[in-house]
C-alpha cells in the first residue's frame, strides 16, 4: 500500500503546538490520538535497546568505626548471610558490580492537551543482578519511566522539527525479584538510592535522545519529489500544528517546480483549508484535505508541460485508429472534402489548450473545465500540411480519487458530451454537430487515453521513511477532498 506517508506522518508520533497561529494553507493532515499513540509505541523498542546498554556503576559506603550507617551490621550477619559487604577499615558496603539483566518493553501513554501540546508518559521495569550480594544470587526490579512534553516546530524552511519543551525521570516501585528477601533494610534503602539516583540521571537523556532521532526522518519531509521527469512538488508547514483533545492539524503549502523552475498557478491560495471536525473517516487514524486550490496548481503544473495539447496523427494513434484519419472518413461529414480530395488522403489533428483547466469541487467527484482547440489537417506526404478546420471544444470531465503507493492517484472521465464550435473553416460551410461522434470518438481513445497514463505517476504524498498508509479511503466534499487511512509502522 501507500509507502512512506505523513507523518509526515511520523511527526505524529509525538506532536504538540503552543498557539494556534493562522496559516494560508491548501491542505491539511489531521493526525489522530490513536494515532499518535499507535506511533509512539514504535519507539518502545529503541528505548528498551537504550536502556539495556547502560551501565549501572557499582559503589561503596563508608562510615565512622564504631558507629554509624550499617554499625549494627556484623552481629546481625553472623552466618554471612550477605556475601559481598565487606567491613575493612571505615568501609561498611561495596557493592563491585551491577548487571542490567532485563528491560521489559515500556508503556507509553499520549495525551493531547489542546493550547498545550502532548504529554508522553513512559513506564518501564528493569531487572538487575548484584554481583557481590551472593545469596544465591541476588536480582532486584527497578521500576522507572518519564513523562515528557513534546513540541512540533518549524525551520525557516518551514519544515517540522521536534523538541523536547520538558521531561521528568519518575522513580518507580523497587522489589527482590530473586533471592534471599532478609535483606537489612537499610541496606536496600541504600542500593534503591543509588540505582534510582543513576536512572533519573539517565532517563529523560535517553528519552530526549530517542526522539530527538526523528528529527533525521523529518528532515525528509520537505525534500522536493519528483512526479514525473518534468514536475515536482514541495510540501512545507507554514505554521505550527494546532493540537484539540482528539487529534493534532497540520495545515501544509504545496509548491510545484517544472522542469525544476517554481511554478506559480495561484500565488495567493484563495481560502484557507479549514477540515471540519467530522471529516473522512472517524475510525481512521489519519485524514488528510485537500482544498480546490490544491488540486487547480496541480492540474496547472501538469498543463505548463503541454500535457493537454497533442497531435493525433497515424505516428501517435494505433493502427486501428489512424485509418480513420483520412480525408474520405472526414467526408462523409463534410461533403465538399470529397470534392476537393479526390483521391483519400491522411490527415492529423492538432489540440491546443491554451489556458489552465477551471475546477471545482462536487460530492463524490472533481470536476474540470478545459476549452481547448483542435485544428485538422492535411498530413500529405512531401507536402505542407494544409489547415481545414479549426474547432474550439468545451470539455467537461471529472476526477476521481484514489491512493497507492504513497501517491494521490486521480483518473479522468468525461462528464458530458464535448461541445464544438466552428471557428475557421477553409472547406466551406460546415455543421459542427456532424463532427460530433467523430471527434468524440478521438478523444475517448487518445486524447483520454493520454491524459490518464501520465496520471497515473501521482502525486506525492507528505511521506516520511518506514511509514506506510494502510486501508486508504478517498472522499470528496463541495468544499474538500479528504482521504483517510490507517499507519503502519516497519523497521
Amino acid at each position: 500500500m501507500a509507502k512512506q506517508w505523513c507523518l509526515a506522518l511520523f511527526v505524529a508520533l509525538v506532536v504538540a503546538t503552543e498557539a494556534k497561529a493562522p496559516c494560508t494553507c491548501g491542505s491539511v493532515l489531521r493526525i489522530k490520538k490513536h494515532a499518535m499513540e499507535y506511533a509512539a509505541q514504535t519507539q518502545r523498542r529503541p528505548l528498551q535497546e537504550s536502556l539495556q546498554l547502560l551501565s549501572i556503576p557499582g559503589f561503596k559506603r563508608e562510615t565512622q568505626s564504631g558507629g554509624g550507617f550499617l554499625s549494627g551490621l556484623k552481629p546481625w550477619n553472623p552466618l554471612g548471610i550477605i556475601g559481598g559487604v565487606e567491613n575493612i577499615g571505615n568501609t561498611i558496603l561495596k557493592i563491585l558490580g551491577i548487571d542490567i539483566k532485563k528491560v521489559q518493553l515500556p508503556e507509553m501513554k499520549v495525551t493531547l492537551r489542546p493550547g498545550v501540546g502532548v504529554k508522553v508518559d513512559i513506564n518501564t521495569a528493569i531487572d538487575v543482578k548484584l554481583r557481590a550480594i551472593l545469596i544465591g544470587g541476588v536480582e532486584i526490579r527497578v521500576g522507572t519511566g518519564a513523562t515528557a512534553d513534546l513540541v512540533i516546530t518549524k525551520t525557516s524552511k518551514g519544515h517540522p522539527i521536534l523538541t523536547i519543551k520538558a521531561c521528568k525521570s519518575i522513580e518507580g516501585d523497587f522489589n527482590v525479584i530473586v533471592g534471599k528477601t532478609e535483606l537489612i533494610p537499610d541496606v536496600l534503602k541504600l542500593i534503591r538510592n543509588h540505582i534510582h539516583a543513576f536512572l533519573a540521571e539517565k532517563m529523560c537523556l535517553i528519552v530526549s535522545s530517542t526522539f530527538l532521532k526523528l528529527n533525521v526522518r523529518l528532515e525528509t519531509f520537505g525534500d522536493s519529489v519528483h512526479t514525473d521527469e518534468q514536475v515536482g512538488l514541495q510540501y512545507t508547514m507554514p505554521s505550527p500544528p494546532v493540537v484539540t483533545e482528539q487529534y493534532m492539524d497540520m495545515g501544509m503549502s504545496v509548491g510545484y517546480q517544472v522542469k525544476e523552475e517554481n511554478y506559480e498557478h495561484l500565488t495567493m491560495i484563495s481560502k484557507t483549508l479549514e477540515l471540519p471536525p467530522d471529516a473522512g473517516s472517524s475510525e481512521a487514524m489519519v485524514n488528510m484535505g485537500f482544498s480546490v486550490d490544491y488540486f487547480s496548481n496541480f492540474f496547472g503544473a501538469l498543463y505548463s508541460t503541454g500535457m493537454f495539447s497533442m497531435e493525433v496523427s497515424s505516428q501517435t494513434v494505433s493502427t486501428a485508429d489512424a485509418r480513420f484519419l483520412s480525408t474520405d472518413n472526414l467526408g462523409f461529414m463534410i461533403p465538399q472534402i470529397k470534392n476537393m480530395f479526390p483521391k483519400n488522403e491522411p490527415i492529423k489533428m492538432l489540440i491546443t489548450l491554451s489556458r489552465a483547466p477551471v475546477l471545482s469541487l462536487e460530492p463524490g467527484k472533481i470536476i474540470l473545465r478545459l476549452t481547448p482547440a483542435m485544428e485538422i489537417l492535411t498530413a500529405i506526404p512531401g507536402t505542407q500540411p494544409k489547415s481545414l478546420l479549426v474547432l474550439n471544444l468545451d470539455l467537461l470531465l471529472s476526477a476521481s480519487m484514489d491512493i497507492s503507493g504513497g501517491k494521490l492517484m486521480l483518473s479522468l472521465a468525461m462528464e458530458k458530451d464535448i461541445q464544438l464550435t466552428v471557428a475557421t473553416s477553409n472547406v466551406g460551410p460546415c455543421q459542427a454537430s456532424n463532427l460530433q461522434g467523430y471527434i468524440s470518438s478521438y478523444f475517448d481513445h487518445v486524447f483520454m487515453a493520454n491524459v490518464n497514463l501520465q496520471l497515473k505517476k501521482g502525486m506525492d504524498l507528505p511521506s516520511l521513511p518506514n511509514v506506510d498508509l494502510i486501508n486508504p479511503v478517498a472522499e470528496i466534499q463541495k468544499e474538500y477532498a479528504v482521504v483517510s487511512c490507517d499507519l503502519q509502522y516497519h523497521e
